[in-house]
């Protein structure tokens, strides 16, 4: 992977990052082709300066609705 930008007191300035797919192992083939490239730009140029960060929910923490379309999805 590859970071690119300016820092400032407000963050990353021109925030960029880039990543080539060397090789995957991806039966379902959701991953982008092995040999290629993909580049993402932040979309207002700026990548913010963050004091506090989200924790992301375990299975024990899922809404109902969620564990609902999980198992619809498995069926």
């Amino acid at each position: 992977m590859v970071f690119t930008g300016e820092w400032s007191s407000a963050g990353v300035q021109n925030m960029q990052y880039a990543f080539y797919l060397k090789e995957k192992n991806d039966p379902a083939g959701n991953v982008v082709k092995v040999g290629t490239t993909r580049a993402f730009k932040d979309n207002n140029g700026l990548a913010s300066n963050l004091s506090t960060f989200r924790i992301a929910a375990d299975d024990d923490n899922l809404t109902n609705s969620s564990v609902l379309l999980r198992s619809a999805a498995t069926k």
